[in-house]
């Protein structure tokens, strides 16, 4: 029997709409049920909402299989190209006969994931392919979102900092 590294996870929202997001990590063995994490997750939300002014506006339960370490040593490393940061990617779109929508955004994605000189996600790339046909499997709570309906690419805007002048 194994036992993975887990996270209870709970979002808290405040008047003003801002959200954080709060984790208890623990360990949970491979033999656990979900409806055993939920009734945990349950008891501990109500125990948290005794603490706090802010709305707990979602419950969740996240466990880890694999964690990497970040290192130019490691194999593979991050790579330095031209998509290099994941403040930009490839968003996929997905749909379903019944208006369900689903959109997943791949970070720091390969140059080969656009048809060439655009902006485009390229579903023919094999790579992109593999993927579209395993989240096409998948279900979520609008059900299976079988109808690739195309990619863009994205950038999401950070924070920067002000530039330094030099004298």
């Amino acid at each position: 029997m194994a036992s993975y590294p887990s996270d209870l996870e709970f979002q808290l929202t405040d008047v003003n709409g801002d959200s954080a997001l709060m984790r208890l990590t623990t360990l949970y063995p491979d033999t656990t049920a979900i409806s055993g994490l939920a009734t945990t997750a349950a008891a501990t939300a109500a125990l948290i909402a005794a603490c706090t002014n802010a709305k707990i506006t979602l419950q969740g339960f996240h466990v880890t299989f694999v964690k990497a370490q970040i290192s130019a040593g490691t194999a593979p490393p991050p790579a330095s190209s031209v998509y290099p940061s994941v403040t930009d990617g490839a968003a996929l779109s997905f749909a379903n006969s019944a208006g369900g929508r689903r959109r997943v955004v791949i970070p720091a994605p390969l140059l080969s994931d656009f048809v060439t000189g655009t902006n485009t996600v390229n579903p023919a790339d094999a790579n992109i392919s593999a993927l579209i046909t395993q989240i096409e499997a998948l279900s979520d709570l609008s059900g299976l979102t079988n109808l690739y309906e195309g990619g863009v690419k994205v950038a999401h805007h950070s924070r920067r900092r002000a530039a330094r002048k030099h004298l």
